[in-house]
């Protein structure tokens, strides 16, 4: 949200700031909506059914979609920076965490959080990102929301390349 005279509504920072909020809506929900992608490599590695491995997931987007909202609510009254920043470094963390992990409880914790912190980010950038426009406001969020639709095209294609690629 701007907070000096320099950032005024609708400016071109305004418009980086959106550009860099729909980049990140291709992660938010590009990664966790790739199950299809993930289930036979993800069951075969962590010796666990397709079923058990939904089931998994079905926390993932739980927390994603209900827990992020809880969340998201409380850390807007929280630097955005600052959530947005700890959100990064979970989810940074918790792809080489999928190495260590051998358990179904592990694996149901890790992308627990892993839905957790990408949903947060969701609900934060669809909350502040209109914040920064007055006239072209409609445009801003629409712009974030391509992201979500480039998420969905784009990375399970990528995924299913590296998965592939590098095993």
């Amino acid at each position: 949200m701007p907070n000096s005279v320099a950032e005024t509504p609708d400016s071109p920072r305004s418009w980086g700031i959106a550009l860099a909020g729909a980049f990140g809506m291709v992660f938010t929900f590009g990664t966790p909506l790739s199950y299809g992608i993930f289930r036979q490599p993800f069951s075969e590695a962590f010796a666990v059914s397709p079923v058990v491995l939904s089931g998994v997931f079905s926390v993932m987007l739980c927390t994603f979609f209900i827990g992020s909202g809880i969340i998201g609510v409380f850390s807007a009254r929280l630097p955005i920076r600052g959530v947005l920043f700890v959100c990064t470094v979970a989810t940074g963390l918790l792809a080489p965490s999928l190495y260590a992990v051998e358990s179904y409880l592990g694996l149901t914790v890790v992308f627990a959080v892993l839905g957790l912190a990408l949903g947060t980010v969701f609900v934060l950038i669809a909350s502040v990102i209109p914040r920064w426009f007055e006239e072209r406001r409609g445009a801003a969020t629409g712009l974030i929301f391509v992201g979500n639709g480039l998420g969905l095209f784009l990375l399970p294609p990528i995924w299913e390349t590296a998965i592939t690629t590098l095993g």
